[in-house]
């Protein structure tokens, strides 16, 4: 497989109020715990997006600072791809720490075998961050990018209507796997301290 994993940590938190990649979750960092699922994926190539002003490091993972900070996740992910072609890029948000390494391979196999991203849609729309981008979506992800455009939900619409993405529903997968961390509500106690 020619996957390249990339962990999406530059978000700013501001419902959790403090950064999501520091938060503990079982004995490590979130951020540890979501580089070891990537790394399970049996990737080409590790990177870690991030703001500028964050201190993280992990080891094997190239860090890539976002080129637009604060323009979101769809600009981050177009910048990094022209720094880091691959023909997959896997994505996985630092706040989904319940997603299996397997099935996320599994997209990353679907992608590259079918010439499409692959992305898992549940009944709030598409979860762009837990998902495999084909090559085949950089044009239309660069045109959203460059005209300012930001929404990764109206983007997934265009691909799929053109055939350059598969949507995975949801009785493809269990849709807890897509729990996002986002308040301290959201903060299981068996798993945070």
């Amino acid at each position: 497989m020619s996957h390249t994993a990339v962990l999406f940590a530059g978000g700013y938190s501001h419902r959790m109020g403090r950064d999501k990649a520091g938060l503990t979750w079982g004995d490590r960092r979130l951020l540890e715990h979501q580089a070891d699922t990537l790394r399970a994926t049996d990737p080409q190539e590790l990177i870690l997006s991030c703001r500028p002003e964050q201190p993280f490091a992990l080891p094997d993972f190239v860090r890539v600072d976002d080129g637009e900070p604060g323009a979101g996740a769809l600009v981050a992910l177009a910048g990094l791809w022209v720094l880091h072609p691959a023909e997959v890029l896997l994505v996985l948000a630092v706040d989904m720490p319940l997603i299996p390494a397997t099935w996320l391979r599994a997209l990353a196999h679907l992608a590259e075998n079918e010439g499409r991203a692959v992305v898992p849609r549940r009944a709030s729309g598409y979860e762009p961050l837990a998902a495999a981008w084909h090559l085949s979506c950089l044009p239309e992800l660069r045109a959203a990018q460059l005209s300012g455009q930001r929404s990764f939900q109206a983007l997934c619409t265009r691909l799929e209507a053109a055939g350059n993405l598969r949507e995975i529903s949801a009785e493809n997968f269990t849709p807890e796997w897509l729990t996002n961390l986002n308040t301290p509500e959201d903060l299981p106690a068996s798993r945070y301290e």
